[in-house]
């Protein structure tokens, strides 16, 4: 696989698998089949929509804001989509020919033939996976440090209350509740950061964070916390919106008490 840096082992099989799929769908011979032989610096993304793309011959460099994303080999198909992305681009350096399906065939000759539709769908998850994996060699190593993305079922803790507080979390996707002494205090949405409070205090978590839903949540540790609001300076405005919210909410109760 041709990359602009070392890829690891993983991912080459990954590679193969995927090179391998291509070809078992391409053996099933979709219709409507046209070859098109097309000039150097050709732009895919600018030539055709609405298609499916088969690389016949040549290398093509997908770019993105003009730096390179990864290349397309002979053997790899491309979904093109219905519009244009102005700042994408997907050329070969040399002459190349490519077989043009157009989307309504593909996509019949897929809902029909369910082989095909198990090898696109299989090709789709690889290619996506390669897509990802080749992003993360090009991030600098303590961007990765401080993504930690974990994922929850209904019922399980993502905070239990008296354990170390290690991590500050951001809800990604999902919902969760949060109890106190088993009793229920609030409820934690989309967006919102929790586990902030026992984090910058060093102290045990004072409350549980249980999933309500399946929760997607992004994990960030003590160590790496500073390098990453330097790359989301906003993350350190919603933190300081949040613990003035909290700490009106208590004001509230102690007056409301008659504190």
């Amino acid at each position: 696989m041709l990359t602009l840096a070392e890829i690891p082992a993983h991912m080459a099989d990954w590679h193969r698998q995927s090179q391998s799929l291509a070809q078992g769908l391409l053996e099933l011979q979709p219709p409507g089949e046209t070859i098109h032989c097309l000039e150097r610096e050709a732009d895919l993304e600018l030539h055709f929509r609405d298609c499916y793309i088969h690389i016949r011959k040549g290398v093509f460099r997908r770019l993105l804001e003009g730096k390179t994303v990864r290349f397309h080999e002979p053997g790899d198909w491309i979904a093109m989509s219905t519009s244009s992305c102005p700042q994408s681009s997907l050329a070969s350096e040399f002459g190349s020919e490519v077989s043009v399906f157009t989307g309504n065939d593909f996509r019949a000759f897929l809902a029909n033939t369910p082989k095909a539709m198990e090898l696109w769908l299989q090709y789709s998850v690889l290619e996506q996976r390669l897509l990802l994996g080749i992003s993360s060699l090009f991030m600098p190593d303590e961007t990765r440090r401080d993504i930690q993305l974990l994922d929850f079922k209904p019922g399980d803790t993502i905070i239990k209350e008296g354990e170390a507080s290690r991590f500050i979390f951001e809800l990604v996707q999902g919902s969760a509740a949060v109890f106190s002494g088993g009793v229920h205090l609030s409820t934690i949405m989309e967006g919102e950061i929790f586990g902030e409070i026992s984090y910058f205090a060093g102290t045990e978590r004072t409350a549980t964070v249980t999933a309500q839903t399946d929760c997607l949540v992004q994990a960030m540790e003590r160590e790496n916390f500073a390098s990453a609001i330097r790359r989301r300076p906003e993350t350190v405005l919603r933190l300081i919106r949040i613990l003035c919210d909290r700490l009106l909410s208590v004001d509230r109760r102690l007056i409301e008490g008659g504190v």
